[in-house]
């Protein structure tokens, strides 16, 4: 009768082993279900990042054209009043009594001569 225990206890273990290894398949597969599921996501985390960079570089490029654009505009406008600033000042010199040659303060013969 000891061979019968002896059998029972290697068909039990055989039993144990089998369900043991369809758990850890089962585990497995479900395992890779996951690594899959989190490839996808960093794939598609990577597409989103790739893509706000190239919006966001496309937006800070765009903030330095209008940068540069309203800083030409300010130093064109600066030019501007800078110019009637010296008509105004040339015609009141013009007005002055004992009127002397009239200088335009902002070339550079007027600096050597002062």
């Amino acid at each position: 009768m000891s061979w019968v225990t002896d059998f029972w206890k290697v068909v039990e273990t055989a039993a144990t082993l089998t369900r043991d290894v369809q758990r850890a398949e089962s585990d497995i597969k479900e395992l890779r279900r996951d690594v899959n599921t989190l490839a996808l996501t960093l794939s598609q985390l990577r597409s989103d990042l790739t893509h706000e960079n190239a919006v966001t570089r496309l937006a800070l490029d765009k903030f330095e054209t209008d940068g540069q654009h309203l800083k030409e505009s300010i130093d064109s406008r600066f030019d501007v009043l800078l110019t009637r600033l010296d008509s105004k000042i040339a015609t009141f010199e013009d007005r002055k009594p004992g009127k002397q040659e009239a200088k335009n303060p902002r070339s550079l013969e007027n600096k050597a001569d002062d």
